[in-house]
């Protein structure tokens, strides 16, 4: 199957399944930044457990994720996440750029939040003597090392910086 094709087949298939009466308080608690299909989450994620399971054995698909992205209804920005959460241990730090893109795209606390915890495993993997979690800490010396934590000071930086400027176009109050 093709990107586009597993996009698709979500897509249907949470149509399908929409609760125009659940969409409506969704939307309204994300102050209606978004649309929504009105499906929560466990219904959301036992609707597409089984092909998440048999996507999750294929390479990560990137375009997949980037058209989950641009659909305008926030379940399947969620779809995204949870796919990418499934394939953490996939990921490298040649990947912070296309989350911190994600993290620009559509940019909410609910995303954001899934998001940035993949960037701390990606961290915790640099940081790690071979690559792998849970192997002791080491410096990252040279060019390479110092760039990608420029990448991750910068994706935390950008991540904050939404995050406020939200709040004061909302009229929120921002707490420290």
């Amino acid at each position: 199957m093709t990107a586009k094709s597993d996009y698709l087949y979500v897509k249907k298939l949470y149509e399908e399944h929409a609760d125009p009466e659940t969409a409506v308080p969704m939307a309204h608690y994300m102050r209606d930044q978004f649309q929504y299909y009105g499906l929560k989450s466990p219904i959301r994620r036992e609707l597409v457990r089984e092909f998440l399971k048999e996507k999750n054995k294929q390479d990560l698909d990137w375009a997949f994720v980037d058209l989950c992205f641009q659909d305008d209804y926030r379940e399947l920005q969620y779809v995204a996440c949870d796919y990418l959460t499934r394939k953490a241990k996939k990921l490298q730090a040649g990947d912070l750029g296309k989350i911190k893109k994600l993290v620009q795209t559509k940019s909410w606390w609910d995303t954001v939040d899934s998001l940035v915890k993949l960037v701390g495993k990606i961290f915790l993997m640099i940081l790690s003597m071979d690559g792998k979690p849970g192997s002791p800490p080491i410096l990252m010396g040279g060019w390479i090392g110092l760039a990608v934590l420029f990448c991750i000071i910068d994706l935390i930086i950008d991540v904050s910086f939404h995050g406020v400027l939200r709040h004061v176009s909302n009229g929120s109050d921002i707490v420290a």
